[in-house]
């Protein structure tokens, strides 16, 4: 959650709320967005962050109000690592590293304007830490979303060009919520206010 913009938007979030309710305890879970959903649904995770677009079926959620920005990571050595900007049909004729969620993978066909199945797409994954060392090593560009106050050793951010900007949303059950759930979606719901 904190390598993303609203990782920290959500870290300030929770901290504030711990320090308004002192007897609260929090747990986080990090997962894709498969096992934050069913986890969700099974009611194991009172909240959840998502990355859009995707589908939230019957969860309710609060929609962050920052937004996360597309990119590739690539490695130092490549050409592509001098771009200020990398355009769709630059990334098209490089082999790539991408995440393996269709809403993604629909996502990426539309800015390229090509069918995915014509591009040269090496590795697919569900969890970037593992797809961020796959594109050091294979020296080929991981398309993710930019990364708050992360380094990376021999890799480096290029943004897509134009940008292409994603949100993520606070996912929680529709179903009946404890009021110490409730309190907390109050918190999250006025300090979203103030970020906007």
């Amino acid at each position: 959650m904190g390598e993303f913009a609203t990782g920290e938007w959500l870290a300030r979030a929770v901290t504030e709320f711990l320090t308004l309710h002192p007897g609260v305890n929090c747990t986080l879970f990090e997962g894709n967005s498969t096992s934050v959903k069913e986890r969700l649904q099974a009611g194991l995770l009172d909240f959840g962050v998502l990355l859009s677009p995707v589908d939230s079926g019957n969860l309710s959620y609060i929609k962050s109000p920052l937004r996360e920005q597309w990119g590739v990571l690539v490695h130092v050595s490549s050409p592509l690592a001098a771009l200020e900007g990398i355009d769709a049909p630059t990334l098209a004729s490089e082999p790539l590293i991408v995440s393996e969620r269709p809403e993604v993978l629909r996502e990426l066909g539309a800015f390229l304007g090509q069918d995915l199945n014509k591009l040269s797409v090496r590795i697919t994954g569900n969890l970037p830490y593992n797809l961020i060392a796959c594109a050091r090593h294979l020296k080929a560009p991981f398309l993710t979303l930019k990364k708050e106050h992360v380094i990376y050793p021999n890799l480096t951010f290029v943004p897509l060009q134009p940008a292409l900007f994603s949100s993520c949303i606070v996912a929680f059950s529709k179903g009946p919520r404890s009021p110490l759930v409730n309190a907390f979606l109050a918190h999250l719901e006025k300090l979203s206010a103030k970020t906007a």
